[in-house]
């Protein structure tokens, strides 16, 4: 049954990236490969430090993740240790694609080193994943029922926006905080449990896991051709929809689908070329440079490690 899932979820990928491929060859139909790096080459310098300076802001909130599940812990490692596996993870995980199979992994490696009993990894591990949850939860419901991007003709759905998705994000947050408000056991579903959070810990998940999607949007936003004072939350429903058909792709990065979303939704009037300029820059920013610098991380901690472990 696993390898019948596996074959499907595969498949289910792959039919995703040639449909953006197919999207993204439709949406620069007449447009050259060297329209494309000369509208890059247009972009300010100014906007490519802001750009540089929003992703080290995100990804430092995103270390809030691992900062926030071992507060609680009575034996916790050093901060700065803690803070340094959580970019790596973060950045191998979003950049290389299984995000919760390559995070979790790297996460155990880390704190079965540091002593950390294996309890309170599946605690570290779940409080990770819920968080990340949450965030969807909270960002998607509001962005969905507040500011909906349109649902694209192609598509043949029964309603005209995202507002119903909304809805039902905003129930199961509901859902969830609720019984985190009146239950006092944990839920062990096949071995997996799920603590019970205090709320003030849940605000605290939901501001940081929302703060990421909100500062990758604002990269994107900062690379992005010039187009109106609300160009940002416009951007910004585009790039949460775009970022989780990545996500249920399968593909790492999400790449094509990605950029195929945003194309797809691109105001009428941009260039078509400069947008895709845009994400490549953004790819290299937010995606390529976090994912070089954590490599090497990993290999200067594991060379460092293999060396003590020899002495």
């Amino acid at each position: 049954m696993k390898k019948l899932f596996s074959w499907i979820s595969a498949a289910f990928g792959f039919a995703m990236f040639l449909m953006a491929v197919w999207v993204i060859r439709q949406q620069l139909h007449g447009h050259t490969v060297h329209q494309i790096f000369a509208a890059a080459g247009t972009v300010p310098t100014s906007r490519l430090l802001l750009a540089l300076g929003l992703t080290a802001l995100c990804y430092l909130m995103l270390t809030g993740y691992d900062l926030l599940a071992v507060y609680r812990l009575s034996q916790r490692p050093r901060w700065r240790s803690i803070i340094l596996n959580s970019f790596i993870c973060h950045a191998l995980s979003i950049n290389v694609g299984f995000s919760s199979l390559m995070g979790g992994s790297i996460r155990c490696h880390f704190y079965l080193r540091k002593g950390v009993n294996a309890v309170d990894i599946i605690h570290i591990v779940t409080f990770c994943l819920v968080t990340f949850w949450l965030g969807f939860l909270a960002l998607g419901g509001a962005i969905f029922l507040f500011e909906p991007p349109p649902v694209p003709a192609f598509i043949h759905l029964p309603f005209a926006t995202l507002q119903p998705l909304g809805m039902l994000l905003f129930l199961a947050l509901a859902a969830y905080l609720f019984w985190i408000l009146v239950r006092r056991r944990p839920i062990v579903i096949r071995g997996w449990v799920i603590p019970v959070i205090p709320a003030h810990i849940t605000l605290a998940q939901i501001i940081v896991s929302a703060s990421e999607w909100i500062l990758g949007a604002a990269v994107l936003y900062t690379l992005f051709p010039s187009h109106g004072h609300q160009m940002y939350i416009h951007l910004l429903s585009f790039y949460f929809l775009a970022q989780i058909s990545g996500l249920a792709s399968q593909v790492p990065s999400g790449l094509g689908v990605f950029e195929s979303i945003l194309l797809a939704f691109a105001p009428p009037g941009v260039d078509p070329s400069r947008i895709l300029a845009s994400l490549l820059l953004y790819r290299l920013i937010f995606n390529l440079l976090p994912l070089s610098v954590a490599g090497i991380l990993l290999f200067i901690r594991e060379v460092r490690y293999r060396r003590a472990m020899v002495g």
